[in-house]
């Protein structure tokens, strides 16, 4: 029987572990130590699930807007649903949409970092 490992790369940090080990969770301790070290411990990254997407954007009230066609991307104002949306964050007391096209996702990113 061949030994299975899996190797975990976080940042910089990486944490390997032989499957057969009955160490599993020391090696999730590891992995949750990396996973801290390799980010600021005051910056919260939010994210949504696939599957929780539609209930997510109903409890922001921007469900049926995607649905009817009428959310448009930020950047490049093209009509969004489901499968396109990429980011959705609050600006100026409402909520804004951002598409999975490359240069909208840049220019996103690029937005963050000038209003911090």
């Amino acid at each position: 029987m061949q030994n299975s490992s899996v190797e975990v790369h976080v940042g910089r940090n990486s944490v390997r572990q032989d499957l057969s080990c009955k160490e599993s969770p020391m090696f999730l301790n590891r992995v949750r130590y990396a996973i801290r070290r390799s980010r600021p411990l005051k910056e919260d990254i939010k994210a949504v699930h696939d599957d929780d997407l539609e209930g997510f954007l109903s409890s922001i009230g921007l469900l049926h807007n995607v649905r009817a066609g009428k959310a448009r991307c930020k950047f490049c104002r093209e009509s969004l649903d489901l499968e396109s949306i990429q980011a959705v964050f609050p600006e100026s007391g409402s909520v804004s949409v951002v598409c999975n096209r490359q240069h909208c996702i840049n220019s996103f990113l690029s937005y963050l970092g000038g209003s911090k």
